[in-house]
């Protein structure tokens, strides 16, 4: 029994304590300050995650600098959760639907017969060895060049030819 007694005794403390804080003596003025007092829970909830957002992103930008590598590889073990493998056949079913039907496109389009025409004058240049060392120098992800093509794709183009 004494037990139960002093739990209502520091309530009450609790609450009068509270009430006093707050300037409260209504149920009307309780219900705003709940109101308040949830909008600057709600408040501080959105300012942690811009806050945790940001600092992944600091996290980002110095990997990137450090060793962009390691920061790619992050990247894709983030995104690479696959939980349901599907099947070889489901996959081969997939990508059959897509390819496996015959499509005849417009050939005689007037955008590719545009697109020929402002392109005629551009000459395909041979690559030379220089071009070719230059190249597989480079480092993968940094600026593109005026083509907005990226080294990585550039270095993945095996042609038998001499020219580009």
């Amino acid at each position: 029994m004494e037990i139960k007694k002093d739990n209502r005794k520091v309530q009450n403390l609790k609450r009068t304590k509270l009430l006093k804080k707050y300037n409260t003596e209504k149920k009307e003025n309780l219900d705003k300050v709940i109101e308040e007092l949830k909008q600057k829970v709600l408040a501080k909830t959105q300012r942690l995650f811009r806050y945790r957002r940001r600092q992944n992103q600091y996290y980002q930008n110095k990997l990137f600098r450090t060793d962009y590598k390691k920061f790619y590889n992050c990247l894709r073990q983030t995104y690479s959760s696959v939980k349901n493998i599907p099947d070889k056949e489901e996959v081969e079913n997939f990508w059959r639907e897509i390819y496996g039907k015959e499509v005849q496109h417009n050939a005689e389009a007037q955008w590719v017969e545009n697109q020929y025409q402002q392109n005629r004058s551009m000459e395909r240049s041979p690559v030379c060895e220089k071009d070719a060392d230059a190249l597989r120098t480079t480092l993968n992800w940094k600026a593109p060049g005026r083509d907005q093509i990226e080294k990585f794709w550039l270095k993945q183009l095996n042609s038998n030819t001499s020219s580009i």
